[in-house]
């Protein structure tokens, strides 16, 4: 546990991730959910939530810590782990996308994570995620695949696993979280795990 974490528990986060899967539906390989597209929602739902409320690094610093791997770094192991390292990041990204959007905005508890759940059920469904470890999708690569930036001729040969995203690399032109130009429509987001609440009208990427 890491101190300032005075209202976060991984049972509370998990419990959570439960409710939605009773409503996304997610692929599960078996009752827990491993290594397939639950596994795949629950890191990334843990790391956004950590890092909308407590910051990038702290979220960067739980994972690290979750993340248990194998001393034999066998195979799997490191499939797994890569798996992990993906999807935690997808979360940190829509948590900083959500943040820079819900600015001056006083959204409760169950409306930011209703948002975050549906932000990461639609990377998810577009492809932006590892959902198997057969997936192969390289690490090196991930703003080329996340933020569909096309490759550049001249690869950066000092890329770091966990490297910083270049600045202004966001692209949002066909969707907002919150569209600060109608601040007196509403929408409901309505899930079995919160029931419905009334939150700032967002657009979905396809309409």
């Amino acid at each position: 546990m890491i101190l300032g974490f005075n209202d976060y528990t991984k049972q509370r986060l998990d419990e959570d991730v439960w409710k939605f899967q009773n409503y996304f539906k997610f692929y599960q390989s078996n009752t827990y959910g491993l290594n397939d597209e639950l596994d795949a929602f629950r890191m990334a739902y843990i790391s956004s939530y950590i890092a909308y409320k407590y910051g990038d690094k702290i979220a960067k610093k739980q994972f690290e810590n979750d993340l248990k791997m194998n001393p034999e770094y066998n195979n799997e192991t490191l499939r797994e782990a890569s798996m992990k390292i993906w999807n935690a990041r997808v979360g940190r990204e829509i948590a900083k996308d959500l943040k820079k959007f819900t600015k001056g905005k006083n959204l409760n508890e169950n409306q930011i994570k209703s948002i975050l759940a549906y932000s990461i059920s639609e990377k998810l469904y577009e492809g932006k995620m590892v959902t198997s470890l057969n997936d192969n999708k390289n690490y090196d690569d991930f703003d080329e695949i996340y933020f569909d930036k096309p490759q550049s001729i001249e690869q950066p040969s000092n890329k770091t696993l966990e490297g910083e995203i270049e600045q202004n690399v966001i692209q949002n032109d066909n969707k907002q979280f919150i569209n600060s130009s109608t601040n007196s429509q509403y929408e409901y987001i309505k899930t079995p795990c919160v029931g419905s609440y009334e939150v700032s009208g967002y657009t979905r990427k396809d309409g």
